[in-house]
């Protein structure tokens, strides 16, 4: 009835195909299928012995909401260079530590491809509402949360990010701010997380740089595809962290942008935030 309205790919233009992006709706409807059969032998199937489930977090509100995929531009393991990916995660049925990411991308040419990281459940890497917890029972970020309420205004977090780093996984969220209910929010602050301690600070950068004088975080993640290189559970070396004085003034002015309501801006820093990380990485190895 319409010919010609729609062309194949090969005619689009090149300046256009390099911004095809992966469908949230259809990594959301795969997520689901996956749930269940992710299970490769017939007695698991059976039995439904190793169920998943799609994690709850509280972005934006006190009501626990299905997680979210989200859009970021990074590099997985047996990856290059990074790219613009979409990722879910995933959570054993009944319980909260996190079990598995699935990455969703496309190729130069446009072609989708899918890849699915286990996590070691014996290593119980947590998942987003576990996260949240420390977030809720870290004292001075409880302590602040309350002055704010205090004073009368609204507190909320957003989205929790999880964000792989190499073999590592790393958690971010903002905190928003509203002085009425009607009020613009503000970003105001950044909680950063390796999924043992709790960073909160008015800059991602200083949230990073703080919760690496910590200690090492570990996260490992092993590639559930043949065609991508496997990593195992063994532990990384604590590094201390040299941060570039170049790379802290483009994340800072990134930042800057994200309070503004900017939100490539805001983008901007996270992916600063995972080449920051990334360089790390290399050069533990």
């Amino acid at each position: 009835a319409f010919p010609g309205l729609f062309k194949p790919i090969s005619e689009m233009p090149e300046e256009v195909l390099r911004h095809v992006r992966y469908s949230r709706e259809l990594l959301n409807l795969q997520g689901r299928v996956l749930l269940r059969y992710h299970q490769e032998t017939a007695p698991r199937f059976h039995g439904q012995q190793d169920v998943w489930a799609v994690p709850q977090e509280l972005a934006e509100g006190t009501n626990p909401v299905p997680y979210q995929p989200e859009y970021g531009i990074y590099k997985l393991p047996g990856e290059d260079e990074p790219r613009f990916h979409l990722t879910t995660v995933f959570v054993p049925a009944g319980r909260q530590n996190l079990t598995a990411i699935l990455a969703a991308g496309t190729d130069r040419n446009g072609v989708p491809d899918l890849v699915l990281f286990d996590v070691p459940v014996a290593d119980q890497i947590p998942g987003p509402r576990q996260i949240e917890a420390l977030v809720e029972q870290d004292p001075q970020i409880s302590q602040q949360f309350s002055l704010w309420r205090t004073g009368g205004s609204d507190v909320w977090t957003g989205h929790l990010h999880v964000v792989p780093v190499g073999s590592r996984i790393l958690y971010m969220e903002p905190v928003f701010l509203a002085a009425e209910a009607d009020a613009i929010p503000e970003l105001r602050r950044f909680v950063v997380s390796d999924g043992r301690r709790v960073v909160m600070t008015e800059q991602l950068s200083g949230a990073i740089s703080e919760l690496s004088e910590l200690s090492d975080f570990v996260m490992p993640m092993q590639s559930a595809a043949s065609d991508v290189q496997e990593f195992g559970g063994e532990s990384l070396e604590t590094t201390d962290l040299d941060w570039s004085t170049d790379a802290l003034d483009l994340l800072e002015k990134a930042e800057a942008r994200a309070r503004e309501g900017d939100w490539s801006g805001f983008g901007e820093a996270l992916e600063e935030l995972r080449l920051l990380l990334e360089r790390l990485n290399r050069d533990d190895r």
